[in-house]
């Protein structure tokens, strides 16, 4: 392990029977998991070569955006997850790596937040909009009694750290479900009726932001993450004012580099198989046509923008 994780651009701080600290760059979100290292050293220890698949189910229910909110915090994107199996390492590793994107990609919350619920305690179709500081009143996690908005911005440890990001607004966003019950306060807190526990076997995600992309990039690494537990994607139809999307779709996206570029900035010709299998080992599926590489990049990969990042994979 300490041989390896180096190989794959991270720095093994201390290796023990126990656990292992080893420190990601930040270009390198999908990787500030457990299960994101264990699919990346499948494919680099050649385990399994090549893109990982992802199978998404059809939607079975919608989440409704309201115009207003759009005005506060406009992009949102959803999904579920089914069939996961979570012990205690799986929680701490599922929220370390919720708070690493919300650090990272996230900027702070204020790019992107997100919520992992526990979707055996909550019923479709869902809501995001806007709420009155003085209600609706519910139970934020790590509390057991409920609080209202501006409460929670003005008491709760989280609502003082994040209150800054709903400073400039008389109303927040809300995300409820069908029975009107709360489950998340973004870009704060969620509620604690939706806690994540060792039994919950079913999850909705919620990736809240100011940035599209940001947030499209959240929702597909935590997804991916998930199915790392067994579980299996199940689409949300989001019905915005103006439009309909079906998220996630976990398709991956398709860059190129000329074989000639490629050659000239690794400094010799390793030959076309050892290009190919190259980006088989970093779970890419590459083609090469008439002198260009054609590669499909795993929709958890948010840093491939750009030929240079085909070539440092390679």
């Amino acid at each position: 392990f300490a041989e390896i994780i180096p190989q794959i651009g991270a720095d093994p701080d201390e290796i023990n029977s126990l656990e292992a600290n080893v420190e990601f760059f930040p270009d390198r979100p999908d990787l500030l998991s457990t299960e994101g290292v264990a699919r990346a050293l499948r494919a680099f220890t050649e385990q399994k070569l090549g893109l990982v698949e992802y199978e998404v189910k059809a939607p079975t229910t919608q989440m409704f955006i309201s115009s207003e909110v759009m005005q506060v915090r406009p992009c949102i994107t959803s999904g579920i997850v089914r069939g996961i199996t979570l012990d205690n390492n799986a929680i701490k590793s599922l929220m370390e790596l919720q708070e690493k994107l919300h650090i990272t990609l996230g900027r702070k919350r204020k790019k992107v937040s997100i919520g992992i619920h526990d979707l055996s305690k909550i019923e479709g179709p869902f809501n995001y909009d806007l709420c009155s500081p003085h209600e609706p009143a519910f139970i934020p996690l790590q509390k057991d009694y409920e609080m209202t908005p501006q409460e929670i911005l003005e008491e709760h440890p989280k609502g003082i750290e994040y209150a800054h990001l709903l400073s400039e607004f008389n109303k927040y966003p809300i995300i409820k479900d069908s029975n009107d019950e709360v489950v998340s306060l973004p870009p704060i807190i969620n509620g604690a009726l939706t806690t994540v526990t060792e039994d919950t076997t079913d999850v909705l995600i919620d990736v809240t932001g100011l940035d599209e992309n940001a947030v499209e990039s959240c929702l597909n690494i935590v997804a991916a993450a998930l199915v790392e537990r067994g579980g299996n994607i199940e689409q949300i139809e989001l019905k915005f004012p103006s439009e309909n999307k079906i998220t996630p779709s976990m398709k991956p996206t398709i860059h190129k580099i000329e074989n000639d570029y490629l050659i000239k900035l690794l400094g010799f010709d390793p030959g076309q198989f050892v290009i190919f299998k190259a980006f088989r080992k970093c779970g890419m599926e590459p083609e090469l046509n008439e002198d260009t590489w054609t590669v499909k990049v795993p929709s958890y990969r948010a840093d491939i923008l750009h030929p240079i990042d085909l070539l440092e994979e390679v």
